[in-house]
């Protein structure tokens, strides 16, 4: 079980362990499921920029109550913030803004449940250090990590 400590507005994510006690602050307790994605595909028009990304990667997806989504790439701490889609709610849309190579990368991910164990997936995203800007694109398998 993680423990999720938000502050609002902002909706700045922190993760704590349970022994950790918090006076006057908000704590709300909820259960993330664990997924590791593996990339299929990646196109980049940026020469020296999103190259040699690692093919694996693992993912946190906390989905609350209201249908908002956020996912925590576990190496990073990267937290990206969405919502899961009105339509099909095995599709979840989700997003970030983080520096990276003297600039900053928005992304934007597409993910879909095929079942409750597998989905697949794809980011756009685009580099700027406010001068210069490229960008491109990966595809994503990812498949559940059971506990």
């Amino acid at each position: 079980m993680t423990l999720i400590k938000y502050v609002i507005p902002g909706m700045i994510l922190c993760l704590f362990s349970l022994t950790q006690a918090f006076a006057g602050e908000e704590l709300v307790t909820v259960e993330g499921v664990e997924w590791k994605s593996t990339i299929t595909h990646q196109s980049s028009a940026c020469k020296n920029i999103g190259q040699n990304i690692d093919k694996t990667h693992t993912y946190v997806i906390l989905v609350k109550t209201d249908k908002k989504v956020v996912v925590v790439h576990r190496k990073s701490g990267i937290s990206y913030y969405g919502k899961v889609d009105t339509e099909n709610p095995m599709v979840i849309h989700y997003w970030a803004s983080y520096l990276k190579d003297g600039g900053v990368v928005t992304e934007r991910l597409r993910f879909e449940r095929s079942d409750e164990t597998n989905g697949k997936g794809k980011s756009d995203w685009n580099w700027s250090d406010g001068l210069m800007s490229c960008g491109g694109h990966y595809s994503f398998t990812a498949v559940k990590v059971e506990k």
